[in-house]
């Protein structure tokens, strides 16, 4: 006995060729999409740098970065270096005491962070508007300044 064969169903076909045609698409992507430490352009050394390059900020915000741990540096901004004192965590302080502020950037070595805060009689009080530069220069603990690597990148001030 002869089988009989089923027509193909044209709206079904269509419709399955263009969900595997999708289905490719979403996988390209997956595969070949940048992102992480990838899409920020870091060195491996630097986890994080705010603000990133090209972002916006508010005069008075803070200018931080990440170092991987075994990692020390110092930053620029503007060409100015900021002098750079280190966070003293073994130091307790009983309620009431003052702490002793830092002018310049301080460094976190609990958590490898430089960060430096805009305010009154520091190098650099505050952002004016417009493109500023920061210079991150950076070093292996154990190999000292004079192994010193750099990145470079800007950000933007508004009012």
């Amino acid at each position: 006995m002869a089988r009989l064969r089923r027509p193909i169903d044209r709206p079904m076909l269509i419709a399955s060729i263009g969900l595997a045609i999708g289905l490719f698409l979403i996988a390209l992507a997956a595969i070949t999409a940048t992102t992480g430490q990838e899409e920020l352009n870091l060195p491996d050394e630097i986890e994080l740098v705010y603000p990133r390059d090209g972002d916006t900020i508010l005069r008075q915000e803070t200018i931080s970065v990440d170092l991987v741990p075994g990692y020390t540096g110092v930053i620029e901004i503007d060409g100015i270096r900021l002098p750079t004192d280190q966070v003293d965590t073994s130091k307790d302080v009983a309620p009431g005491d003052t702490v002793p502020s830092v002018l310049g950037a301080k460094f976190d070595p609990g958590t490898n962070r430089i960060s430096y805060q805009p305010r009154t009689d520091a190098p650099i009080e505050q952002f004016d508007v417009g493109t500023h530069d920061i210079l991150v220069i950076y070093w292996r603990l154990d190999q000292g300044p004079e192994r010193a690597f750099s990145y470079r990148s800007t950000f933007k001030v508004t009012l």
